[in-house]
């Protein structure tokens, strides 16, 4: 009976061994465990840069693709920017910002550059906290809105040590929106607006079932139009003045 017991306590430590070293596997590279607390670099610059992104970019979405609009027409207190525009009548209006996803998604790297480089500082720190020694170099912030998400690039090699060796040479963050949908919709209702002068929002309706599509008409020809997520509730909102006809010549 000892022998069994003593065999028992060998294979009970033994699977302890095993399971230690599994997750020690598991979390290598990508988790630094101290005093039962977990690190994740991917969470904490997530958590850090996350509120800013979904601030900017909703600022961005409302104003028409820009934080700062540049030609814009003020509507229950937005400015917004003319995605589409033409000071005649008569004729349809000229595209403003080609490829405007591409600007939101240029313009938000920008406005996100600052913060990814304190995230990572703070990162750094806390590291640094808990007896890691840590070099790092340059940081770099690229953003592409993709379906269902904002996906965040932030190349920054960073190297920590403490009886290990861990490296990283970027950090591919996601956060969750649903801007992609909005803004190729928004592209697709500007080129209707520069080839006919207008668009018909029920097609778009009936083809994106989980968006609402409106067109506001306001004095002057101009038009505003805002494509919402029903899932979401993000908005984007730009104004287009295309085939203006002067009173008493509409159609």
């Amino acid at each position: 009976m000892q022998k069994r017991g003593q065999m028992a306590i060998i294979i009970i430590i033994a699977i302890l061994v095993v399971i230690a070293v599994i997750l020690l596997m598991l979390n290598r590279g990508s988790l630094s465990i101290i005093g039962g607390e977990a690190l994740s670099p991917h969470s904490y610059l997530t958590s850090c840069i996350e509120p800013h992104i979904t601030s900017t970019l909703s600022t961005q979405l409302k104003q028409g693709g820009a934080i700062i609009p540049e030609s814009s027409v003020e509507y229950e207190g937005d400015k917004i920017s003319y995605l589409c525009y033409t000071s005649e009548n008569y004729k349809t209006c000229t595209v403003q910002k080609p490829m405007i996803k591409s600007q939101v998604e240029r313009e938000l790297a920008e406005r996100t550059s600052e913060k990814s480089k304190s995230c990572l500082d703070s990162l750094i720190n806390e590291y640094r906290k808990r007896g890691y020694e840590v070099s790092s170099s340059s940081s770099k912030t690229s953003i592409d809105i993709v379906p269902g998400k904002i996906a965040v690039a932030i190349v920054s090699p960073l190297t920590i040590r403490k009886e290990g060796t861990q490296s990283f040479d970027r950090f591919d963050l996601s956060i969750k929106s649903e801007a992609y949908e909005l803004l190729i919709i928004g592209e697709s209702i500007v080129n209707y607006e520069s080839t006919f002068g207008d668009s018909e929002t029920t097609d778009f309706i009936n083809a994106y079932p989980n968006l609402k599509i409106e067109k506001i008409k306001i004095p002057n020809g101009i038009k505003i139009y805002r494509v919402s997520s029903l899932t979401s509730n993000e908005r984007f909102q730009f104004a287009s003045r295309s085939l203006v006809w002067p009173p008493g010549y509409g159609i």
